[in-house]
């Protein structure tokens, strides 16, 4: 893999401009597939006439069965991906709930909401409102998609340009800005390799130490490339917003009666109660409902939609779009962690003695963050402190003018 990309090296090309004319095409090909081959199967089941020999002004005529086989397809999707990532996320938490003490690596990282359902300050019953506005709105979008739809030389035009509509509704799912400077490290690497083909590691003649670097490198430019592909095929079903694996671990690991009693909080504190199993499964459903089957829908039968009317009604269709996708989206999420049971009932004790919550907050971040710091620090460094704290205390005591 990373021997073919030194092509990218020779045309000039970024990994994120490539990416993007990977969608186009991956849309533009779903787009002629959906568009073409249902009326042309139907057509050879019902007739016996050659699919080759069919007219092609019988072929891009839209079918009611176009829509539906959109539709089935998207179904199938969100089991599949639905089953995979609940089960994952649940296994995650079952391993944090046995983890020991000191096994930070099965613990739920701090995370960070992309939707509604996930947003631990936005009640169930808004949850149900909006997911509830979400399906009659689908339902309605459906059921004019269903008609028969007659293509000319004008809605031709409009459905190829249907296909920036469709960038824009998908381009919020791109790659983290931590996978970016992967991808961007392996561009620079690949910019100073002699041969312009790739990585090629080092051979014994160097050095058993080099060699292993040199794998340890590699494996690391194979792993962006892998979570690239990986966020491009989920980007292609449109199951990248609903894949909040950190956030749905946390929450499922901190629901209501865990063993370890683990809350909830972001900066202005712990949230308001603990979620139920039933919650957090009602919460996964409509999350993967909405944000992946609906928007899927949307996406792939967005020229069928945006290809009736004039220019006008294109322009109002496109709007109306974009709103039902964006819907219950959430840009703007603030980070939550873990809170033990300890940190929430000395930040409840500062709250009824008086104390300003927030100032509770922050003390509690500074201790963590100084924790964090001995423990990320250089280990020499900080045998050296310890030791001149263990000088300074032995003078202090020998000496009581110190």
């Amino acid at each position: 893999m990373l021997s073919c990309i030194g092509v990218f090296k020779k045309c000039k090309m970024t990994f994120l401009c490539a990416e993007m004319l990977l969608r186009v095409l991956w849309l533009l090909t779903l787009n002629t597939a959906f568009q073409n081959f249902p009326p042309e199967i139907i057509i050879w089941s019902e007739t016996g006439q050659n699919p080759f020999g069919i007219p092609s002004v019988s072929k891009w005529n839209p079918l009611p069965a176009t829509v539906q086989l959109i539709c089935c397809f998207c179904i199938a999707v969100l089991v599949v991906f639905g089953v995979l990532d609940y089960r994952d996320a649940r296994d995650k938490a079952d391993k944090s709930d046995k983890s020991r003490a000191g096994e930070e690596e099965t613990l739920p990282v701090p995370a960070s909401p992309e939707d509604l359902y996930q947003d631990p300050k936005f009640h169930m019953v808004g949850c149900v409102c909006v997911f509830g506005l979400m399906t009659i709105l689908i339902i309605i979008y459906a059921k004019i998609v269903l008609k028969p739809l007659e293509m000319d030389p004008k809605r031709m035009g409009l459905w190829l340009f249907s296909v920036l509509v469709q960038v824009k509704i998908t381009l919020d799912d791109t790659l983290p800005p931590e996978d970016q400077r992967q991808l961007q490290y392996l561009r620079q690497a690949l910019d100073h390799t002699p041969n312009g083909h790739g990585y090629q590691p080092m051979r014994s003649s160097e050095g058993l130490s080099h060699e292993n670097s040199a794998g340890m490198h590699e494996d690391k430019r194979y792993e962006a490339l892998w979570k690239m592909m990986h966020h491009w095929y989920r980007w292609s079903f449109c199951m990248v917003t609903p894949n909040n694996r950190d956030m749905w671990h946390l929450l499922m690991y901190a629901h209501k009666g865990n063993d370890k009693e683990m809350r909830i909080r972001n900066k202005e504190g712990p949230a308001e109660g603990q979620w139920s199993w039933l919650e957090i499964n009602s919460r996964f459903f409509m999350s993967y409902i909405s944000n992946g089957l609906y928007k899927a829908i949307i996406v792939y039968t967005l020229p069928l939609w945006l290809s009736r009317g004039g220019l006008t009604d294109f322009v109002l269709n496109a709007f109306a779009t974009v709103y039902i996708v964006d819907l219950d989206d959430l840009t703007d999420g603030e980070k939550w962690k873990r809170m033990p049971m300890m940190a929430y009932l000395k930040f409840r004790r500062r709250t009824l003695t008086g104390e300003d919550p927030e100032d509770a907050a922050e003390d509690e971040e500074e201790d963590e963050e100084v924790a964090e710091g001995f423990k990320d620090a250089d280990p020499e460094r900080t045998a050296e402190a310890g030791r001149l704290s263990m000088y300074s205390s032995e003078a202090s005591t020998a000496d009581p003018g110190l």
